[in-house]
């Protein structure tokens, strides 16, 4: 089956690719998940970090709506968390306290980790899909609460944790996850290889070392302080995902570019509600 999905690349590869052919490719769970969850996460955080603006009331009442969501699974979820914080806090004597953007900041990870699942699936290997998706999805959970422990203050250490926490556990849990593949099978096939130069060894030290550097920096500035982390780590995962449909479209890689869609489609999604709501914020 591996071998037949890599002969199966490989033909794709010479054949030019098309956006049309992309989304055709896309899968309408990963485009509404995209969509419908990605935007609302991304618009949640743009309103952590610029907490006086708001939408008009159609606009939100789905930011609401979804914060309300967040809110009931984070209720479920936070019982089996705080145990842990609170080890933590007798051990090195602090007062960490968990805050709410852990919520959006795991949802937007959990779009990279859902877009890369599906990319393993589609090269033929569903239980290899199954338990990356699972322990990607722990990393995220594990990524998302450390960033969820450093308070919005204007603190340049604070802010880099924000923003380098999520990206460090992805990069841990796919390093992870690469080796137990290879260790497995005593090779690797196109798409982990892809993870393993994205996120494993110099490049993922890279994302991690930019997140450290730019939340710290921007946690300077005045206009932006408590939310500089916030606003890097969102920017890191564009990024990502540019990087992806780029490469992807250059080297008529259709895995690599839908991936990158599913990652900028929930960016597309909160960057359309925000031009909507301006233009009627202007024509009112």
């Amino acid at each position: 089956m591996w071998g037949t999905t890599i002969r199966e690349a490989q033909s794709e590869a010479k054949a030019p690719l098309s956006f049309q052919e992309i989304l055709k490719d896309l899968g309408w769970f990963t485009a509404l998940f995209s969509t419908l969850v990605g935007g609302p996460s991304i618009l949640s955080l743009f309103q952590v970090v610029f907490v006086d603006h708001r939408l008009i009331d159609a606009f939100q009442w789905v930011v609401d709506g979804y914060n309300d969501i967040t809110m009931v699974i984070g209720a479920k979820l936070e019982p089996l968390i705080e145990p842990a914080i609170s080890w933590l806090n007798g051990v090195l004597a602090l007062d960490l306290i968990l805050q709410p953007h852990w919520r959006a900041v795991f949802v937007l990870m959990s779009v990279m980790v859902i877009g890369y699942a599906r990319r393993i699936w589609r090269d033929g290997e569903p239980v290899a899909a199954a338990l990356f998706g699972i322990g990607a999805s722990a990393g995220a959970l594990v990524g998302a609460v450390a960033a969820g422990l450093a308070s919005l203050v204007a603190v340049w250490w604070a802010q880099a944790l924000i923003a380098a926490a999520p990206l460090a556990a992805l990069c841990l849990t796919f390093g992870i996850a690469v080796s137990i593949y290879k260790l497995l099978h005593n090779r690797l096939g196109p798409t982990w290889e892809d993870i393993g130069f994205m996120f494993g060894g110099t490049m993922g030290l890279g994302w991690i070392a930019c997140a450290l550097v730019y939340g710290a920096a921007m946690s300077r500035d005045p206009d932006m302080g408590a939310g500089a982390g916030v606003v890097v780590l969102g920017f890191l995962f564009f990024v990502i995902g540019m990087m992806s449909v780029v490469v992807g479209v250059a080297k008529s890689d259709r895995s690599a570019a839908r991936f990158g869609l599913i990652i900028l489609g929930g960016f597309l999604t909160a960057g359309l509600i925000l031009l909507a709501d301006a233009a009627v914020k202007v024509l009112t």
